[in-house]
């Protein structure tokens, strides 16, 4: 676990972030050699943090990978170089459909049953 705030600068490699105008990403320095390895394996990441103590450290990974992708590649990736339980998280694009009065009841019930299976296979 890092001290808080001790982060190193690192130059992207230039497959990851491709759109990104500034070329270098500060990370947390204990998770240096996991966001290098993840880069290394050609895995494009948006975010990470150590958790400081608080939290799992964690990673945001592009959107474009599958559920499976994330459970065969990006997890043993990760376990590769550090055996600390950690979080894959990604930002997806989807469309979500109008609320009307009629549905909005069920709504909060779907969403809340995508956020349980997102929990519980470790998408959030």
């Amino acid at each position: 676990m890092c001290k808080q705030w001790e982060q190193t600068v690192l130059g992207l490699p230039d497959d990851i972030d491709i759109c990104k105008k500034v070329r270098s990403a500060c990370v947390d320095n204990c998770i240096v050699p996991v966001i290098r390895h993840l880069w290394d394996c050609h895995i494009n990441t948006r975010g990470c943090c150590c958790g400081h103590g608080k939290e799992n450290p964690s990673v945001v990974i592009a959107d474009g990978y599958s559920d499976d992708e994330i459970q065969t590649e990006i997890y043993p990736a990760i376990a590769e170089v550090d055996d600390r339980d950690w979080d894959v998280l990604q930002w997806r694009i989807t469309k979500v459909p109008k609320i009307t009065s009629q549905s909005q009841s069920g709504c909060v019930q779907s969403s809340q049953l995508f956020v349980n299976i997102a929990k519980s296979s470790k998408l959030i």
